[in-house]
């Protein structure tokens, strides 16, 4: 699906993709051989820019960027682009290290970061502070700390990723997704949190750091004792702009503090309000104005997609003095509504792999905010391997009451003859021929049956 997330954190990066204009890009595998290589041969202000493909092995895991301010980056996107760590508990190896003095200027962006098993099993950052961006974290693990990320003295910037199925389930595990101690002081913005583990804190847990949580969508989080979402431990938090629901643990099922922590919750959603988070003696919990405690109306969650539907209670009520890439108000969670379009179009894929002759499942979200019925027309389109592109619906005439939305289950059988890869779908809606009121794509694989 198009994500329609912008940060501070993703203003940064274009900013350090945009700079330098004799930086040079080094091209993996085409060039060089493995991510590390090219790491290797980069100077301060370069990219490593790395093709589609899933990337083993020695110089594709452990990945040091040795202190450089270089940018790290797929070419397509964590969905095309994934390090595969092969970690085990007899073998361990994580994705990256940051360990170097790095600054914000170091970035990773786009990768799928999967079966790292280490204190820090996607990445460990010490004493660094490295931009993180954009990218997939799934199925990492550690006995100890941070399945996803490790941050150790570090004050990363770690925004616009996906964190979902990680782990740290030792007794004294900490931080499915995240563990920040040792005097850390990360943000993290703008993130997708979703059914980690651990003993402590299953999304989020700290030891001794300052962390700003700003803006992501923490949900499905499990923790087998305390904070099932976060676990703040001898520690100042703030949360703010934060979707928590569904998380769970034995004590504060969406945050346990401890240890004289301090943490202040404002403009945030969270399941059972401040009934889910457990204060112990000696902490302090400022619980701020603009907090809520409702179904946050997302586009199509039971399929992952957790963007806002224009009722959500989540919009415009985040920070007032905060706004979002379109001017206005800030919105609770990971994804804001765009509000430049007055008809909105979500695509949800019911599932994103599917062999010739078999059949291609999409639900369509339309959502009109003006106070006038709109009639429009969708069409959609397949852009093949080949970079051909075909109708496969439409142009289809629909209309739409004021400020209502509607969703339609659409369905398509993919032709025998189609050929296997990786294909886009298209969808447009507005009224021909000029005007065109938004568009939404994903990608599919076309496999082998």
């Amino acid at each position: 699906m198009m994500k329609r997330l912008t940060t501070l954190a993703g203003a940064a990066v274009v900013l350090v993709l945009c700079g330098g204009v004799s930086a040079t890009v080094l091209h993996v595998p085409g060039e060089y051989g493995t991510i590390q290589e090219g790491i290797d041969t980069a100077v301060d202000g370069d990219t490593v820019l790395v093709a589609d493909g899933t990337y083993t092995g020695d110089g594709n895991r452990d990945i040091d960027f040795s202190g450089k301010a270089i940018v790290v980056m797929s070419e397509n996107g964590p969905e095309l682009t994934t390090v595969d760590c092969e970690g085990d508990s007899l073998d361990p190896h994580r994705g990256f290290f940051f360990g170097t003095g790095e600054t914000s200027a170091s970035v990773l962006q786009g990768f799928t970061i999967t079966n790292g098993w280490e204190s820090g099993g996607g990445i460990l950052c010490w004493q660094s502070s490295p931009t993180i961006f954009g990218n997939t974290f799934i199925a990492n693990a550690t006995d100890f700390r941070g399945g996803g990320i490790l941050c150790q003295n570090a004050s990363p910037v770690i925004a616009g990723n996906v964190f979902t199925g990680n782990s740290a389930m030792a007794s004294g595990g900490r931080g499915g997704g995240i563990h920040c101690s040792s005097g850390a002081s990360p943000a993290i913005v703008g993130n997708e949190i979703l059914a980690n583990t651990a003993a402590y804190g299953g999304g989020i847990s700290t030891n001794n750091a300052s962390v700003a949580v700003l803006g992501n969508t923490m949900l499905g989080n499990t923790a087998e004792f305390e904070g099932g979402a976060i676990y703040c431990k001898g520690s100042t938090m703030s949360v703010t702009n934060c979707i928590l629901r569904g998380d769970s643990a034995g004590i504060g099922y969406e945050i346990s503090m401890a240890d004289g922590s301090a943490l202040v919750v404002r403009y945030s959603d969270l399941e059972g309000g401040a009934g889910a988070i457990y204060v112990p003696p000696g902490c302090v919990l400022h619980w701020g104005v603009g907090n809520i405690d409702e179904d946050p109306m997302f586009v199509l969650a039971e399929m992952g997609d957790y963007r806002l539907i224009w009722d959500s209670p989540c919009v415009d009520t985040g920070h007032p003095d905060s706004l979002d890439p379109d001017s206005t108000r800030s919105d609770m969670g990971a994804h804001y509504f765009d509000q430049e379009d007055y008809v909105t179009l979500y695509l949800t894929p019911m599932n994103t792999e599917v062999a010739p002759g078999g059949t291609l499942e999409v639900t369509y979200t339309a959502i009109n905010r003006w106070s006038f019925p709109v009639t429009y027309w969708a069409l959609s389109e397949a852009i093949l391997p080949n970079t051909h592109t075909r109708t496969v619906m439409g142009p289809d005439r629909y209309t739409l009451w004021p400020h209502a939305w509607g969703q339609q289950l659409i369905t398509h059988e993919v032709p025998l003859i189609a050929e296997p890869g990786l294909y886009q779908y298209r969808a447009r809606i507005g009224v021909p021929p000029n005007t065109l009121y938004d568009i939404d794509t994903f990608r599919l694989w076309v496999v082998e049956p």
